[in-house]
């Protein structure tokens, strides 16, 4: 009895499996290396898609932190002449 051979579908082809469900496909190779470039060009528009996201991130932030840093150096300023003018009254 001889072993039935099961052909081994790469994972890149296996939506197309599910929507081409015939037994008697075969598949071209070639398809294979596109994946690659697939993979490539995802993770380029991914990395730049995360870029611009924390740098958009970083500069709201940013407004926050010089708000609040103007308010504590302000608020030191001040400090003073109410300090002294609370003695007097």
């Amino acid at each position: 009895m001889e072993e039935q051979k099961i052909p081994i579908i790469p994972p890149t082809l296996k939506l197309m499996q599910t929507f081409y469900p015939y037994p008697g496909l075969t598949l071209h190779m070639s398809i294979k290396t596109n994946d690659g470039i697939f993979r490539t060009v995802t993770s380029i528009i991914l990395y730049t898609a995360g870029l611009v996201i924390l740098l958009w991130f970083l500069f709201k932030i940013l407004s926050v932190v010089l708000l609040g840093i103007f308010a504590i150096v302000l608020g030191v300023i001040i400090n003073a002449p109410v300090s002294r003018l609370e003695k007097k009254a």
